[in-house]
């Protein structure tokens, strides 16, 4: 996939993320649009978790930058920094506005209309640590727009199209690579990963 193989807690990270990721964009009605999968920033070395790829109704692509965490528990967090089990990381909000502000300044292409979203999807974090990773953030003019949910709020959604609001995607349509410009297919086309598409089949979750 890459130059370099995964390890093996890379591949149990993606063994135990994957399925979380697949069924709540499927509860989320958005399984018809593309999502590659450990997307590489070109010339970074840096690569997103996962990246939606839509089109607008009234024209143009929107991509959202999702950040997966598998955490369930957070000890303290700034806007920066979170620190959990014992090491400190980056607080997810900042790294996946950390990407888009990457995307939206490498893609220039006109034609594609491109607008860049975010959401930081904790699977296995309740309710108060979404929250506490949330207020961290409120009133960061980096990362306040990022979308930030746990397994609770995949639950409670009211709809399907509530459950995009929440992930950044709302509106979105699947979006043939004709529609793409040539930027656009040279990020598909060229960064290693995985690309899913077509409907996914929602895979049955385990605990």
């Amino acid at each position: 996939m890459y130059e370099r193989p995964p390890g093996d807690s890379e591949e149990l990270s993606w063994h135990n993320g994957w399925p979380w990721l697949f069924h709540v964009f499927g509860q989320a009605g958005l399984g018809d649009l593309r999502l590659p999968l450990e997307y590489e920033l070109p010339g970074s070395g840096q690569r997103v978790d996962a990246l939606l790829l839509g089109g607008r109704p009234g024209g143009g692509v929107t991509a959202v930058v999702v950040e997966l965490k598998q955490w369930t528990e957070v000890v303290s967090t700034t806007s920066l920094f979170t620190w959990t089990r014992g090491v400190k990381y980056t607080h997810p909000c900042r790294q996946a506005a950390t990407y888009c502000h990457y995307l939206t300044n490498w893609v220039d292409d006109p034609e594609l209309k491109l607008e860049v979203r975010a959401a930081a999807y904790l699977h296995d974090a309740d309710s108060n640590v979404v929250a506490v990773l949330r207020v961290a953030v409120a009133s960061s003019s980096v990362s306040h727009d990022v979308c930030v949910l746990g397994q609770v709020e995949v639950e409670i959604a009211s709809s399907p199209e509530a459950l995009a609001v929440m992930l950044g995607a709302e509106g979105l349509e699947p979006l043939p690579m004709r529609r793409c410009g040539d930027s656009w297919r040279h990020v598909i086309a060229n960064r290693g990963g995985l690309l899913c598409r077509g409907t996914w089949r929602v895979p049955p979750l385990q605990g």
